[in-house]
């Protein structure tokens, strides 16, 4: 059963295309994309459209890409090459030319009508977002190492505050993998406190952050989601949790149930203490 990218509802009915019952966001994903190519296929298409279609059908996306910039160039302003030309670009995306792809992305999604949009949107923050999330947390181990090495961090971490601010800057229409990039974002902010460096650029994104936050947590979240936070988040900073709980009040009532840390812990205790009793027990 899929979860909504949006809120982590689970969904029902169709996993590859549904409507969120509880946030209201479309989600869709790579195989619904690859049997609407397939329909479109089956219709009377030009030869260099047909090309295009076979190319992103079968996970060319590099050849796809190529061919639906061909066939824009021709056609001009069609929502259905857009719609596949952004599928295959963002398919393709990597760190090297992520801040130039998230601009072209943001550009498609603004030719794109607004249930195109809609429909291809979750698909396109969910990915960017992925691979933001990754490459920001990369630049942010490269910064915590030179700082530990006392060699000066800051191009690192400028370098990976700029594809997280890349990221943002798309349409939100996946809020998990967005609170991801965001905490990711929040725990750099904190380190940066740590290790007193400061700058008009980290106060801005802070602000930021705070209010992405502040909005996201506004629309709700399946209570499964708020675990998820906790797991992904709470080992990358000691003050990132409480700084978390203005908005997700529900990892307040987490906290104070041990967490999964916590819990952890306590197993290991009762089978250390087992352990030693079976073991006096035998050598009695």
């Amino acid at each position: 059963m899929a979860a909504c990218v949006s809120c982590g509802a689970p969904s029902v009915g169709d996993e590859h295309s549904f409507v969120c019952g509880f946030c209201g966001c479309q989600n869709t994903s790579d195989e619904y994309f690859r049997a609407s190519a397939a329909e479109a296929l089956r219709r009377d298409l030009s030869g260099s459209r047909s090309l295009a279609l076979s190319a992103f059908e079968s996970g060319d996306y590099e050849s796809a890409s190529q061919l639906f910039k061909n066939e824009i160039a021709v056609v001009g302003n069609d929502a259905e090459s857009w719609k596949y030309y952004a599928l295959s670009r963002v398919a393709i995306i990597n760190a090297s030319n992520f801040e130039s792809e998230c601009r072209f992305l943001r550009e498609c999604l603004l030719r794109l009508p607004e249930d195109v949009r809609t429909i291809i949107g979750s698909q396109i923050s969910r990915a960017t977002l992925d691979i933001a999330a990754v490459k920001v947390d990369d630049y942010y181990r490269r910064a915590l190492v030179r700082f530990e090495n006392e060699v000066d961090p800051s191009r690192e971490v400028q370098k990976g505050l700029e594809i997280l601010v890349a990221a943002l800057d798309l349409p939100n229409y996946a809020s998990i993998a967005r609170v991801h990039c965001l905490c990711i974002g929040m725990s750099i902010l904190l380190s940066l406190q740590d290790w007193g460096i400061s700058g008009p650029y980290a106060e801005a994104l802070g602000d930021r952050i705070r209010d992405e936050l502040g909005e996201i947590s506004e629309q709700g979240f399946n209570a499964d989601t708020v675990g998820a936070v906790v797991d992904a988040c709470s080992s990358r900073h000691p003050r990132l949790i409480a700084s978390l709980i203005e908005y997700f009040p529900e990892l307040r009532s987490l906290s104070m149930d041990g967490g999964p840390a916590e819990s952890s812990g306590w197993g290991w205790l009762v089978v250390l203490t087992l352990a030693v009793l079976l073991t006096i027990y035998l050598l009695s």
